[in-house]
């Protein structure tokens, strides 16, 4: 299990004073989190009450989970730090990688975190909100009411757009996961995450494309009789395809496959887009 539900202490890497800024956006969302909230950054020295440390070697403790809001150079140094650390958790918020044709710059992201047995959610990616205990580890839009709906998206924007229909019928979610690239973290780790959460008793995804085929289907085989999973597919028409690849590097498929695969593995299919 990825044990996102015991988060009680973050830091983000890139936090800044500048309210223009993602680290800024981070830290502003994260005002009534219970928990300890870490700004990484040598320029300032504390914003919205957060104490700023100029790196990850200087904290007080291990966070459970570190955000990257930095450019993608400046990442590979940063989390080999953050494994030396003993940190296991990483959202990599960043985008440049996959998605842009940087193929070999994400396989040495994933080289990294493997020699620290580091689990990265992204990169490019929206990031992970848990509104049970008020965590918006994302740049997305603020809090809505809470509710029992698990949003899993692949698409950052579609993850946003998903919200907002929510809150325009009043209508709330226990926790979300943009996927983004999917580098290691994938739709069925989560399926298995949020399995085992009480607040959340609907699963809604968006995908565009499936990592781990086999795993996905058992995975949703399991979960079926415990909670309905709602699935929409992105990618399926040429046109699809090809905004997908370009939008999180995903692989083009065959819409007949999607719905086999959904249709053996118990997934309640509602629609698909272009």
């Amino acid at each position: 299990m990825l044990n996102f539900k015991n988060i009680q202490s973050v830091a983000i890497i890139g936090a800044s004073e500048d309210t223009k800024k993602i680290g800024n956006i981070l830290l502003e969302k994260n005002q009534y989190f219970i928990g300890n909230i870490y700004g990484i950054n040598p320029k300032w020295w504390s914003v919205y009450g957060k104490n700023f440390y100029p790196n990850i070697s200087s904290l007080p403790e291990v966070p459970d989970i570190v955000v990257f809001a930095i450019p993608e150079l400046f990442i590979y140094d940063a989390l080999e730090e953050t494994g030396k650390f003993g940190i296991k958790k990483v959202i990599i918020i960043t985008a440049g990688f996959k998605e842009v044709g940087n193929i070999e710059w994400e396989k040495k992201l994933i080289e990294i975190a493997k020699k620290y047995n580091i689990r990265i959610l992204g990169p490019n990616c929206l990031g992970y909100g848990d509104t049970n205990i008020w965590l918006n580890l994302s740049f997305g839009g603020k809090f809505f009411d809470k509710g029992n709906i698990g949003i899993i998206s692949q698409s950052g924007a579609m993850a946003v757009a998903i919200t907002d229909v929510l809150a325009s019928r009043n209508l709330g979610f226990s926790t979300f996961f943009s996927l983004g690239n999917k580098a290691d973290i994938d739709e069925s780790d989560i399926l298995l995450e949020l399995s085992e959460d009480p607040n959340t008793t609907v699963i809604a995804m968006y995908l565009e494309s499936i990592s781990r085929g086999k795993v996905f289907i058992e995975n949703l085989k399991k979960l079926n009789n415990k909670k309905p999973i709602i699935i929409m597919i992105g990618g399926v028409s040429e046109k699809g395809k090809i905004a997908t690849a370009s939008h999180t590097g995903s692989l083009s498929w065959n819409k007949l496959m999607y719905e086999a695969a959904i249709s053996e593995g118990n997934g309640i299919q509602i629609g698909r887009a272009r």
